[in-house]
């Protein structure tokens, strides 16, 4: 049986891939049918959703420390944001915390990566885990 702490490492991993490749089928697939989107502009809940949000952002994210602790997975990765333009926007150091349940990712945040960002989501040091990057 694998050890659900990587499934869902895995899982939050292929979610935030799926992005960085602007892969809506792959994404559609890691995320639950009625996923709860916690963003800068409120929170929403469902595939349409989210698809809304995946069509309006170009981000691209390259994790740094991944923890796991009861199916939340935190992810620190540095991000970059491309405008409609083709503006790239500055570097910034910040976390995105996923919710996985059976291989599905239900809930997504973002927030800004920095001192108490382990406390403030209910992870300690010892939450962190391994991780590889995995390319299809």
């Amino acid at each position: 049986m694998a050890d659900p702490r990587t499934e869902n490492v895995r899982t939050a991993l292929a979610w935030l891939a799926a992005v960085n490749d602007r892969d809506w089928e792959a994404l559609a697939a890691v995320s639950a049918p009625d996923i709860l989107m916690h963003h800068p502009l409120g929170s929403a809940r469902g595939l349409g959703m989210l698809r809304g949000w995946f069509e309006a952002i170009d981000m691209r994210v390259e994790p740094v420390r991944v923890y796991e602790e009861g199916g939340g997975v935190l992810v620190e990765h540095r991000a970059r944001w491309v405008d409609p333009a083709g503006k790239v926007s500055p570097e910034r150091t910040v976390a995105t915390i996923l919710d996985v349940q059976d291989g599905r990712v239900t809930t997504y945040r973002r927030s800004e990566a920095g001192e108490g960002l382990l406390d403030q989501f209910g992870f300690e040091p010892a939450d962190e885990v391994p991780f590889r990057i995995e390319r299809h």
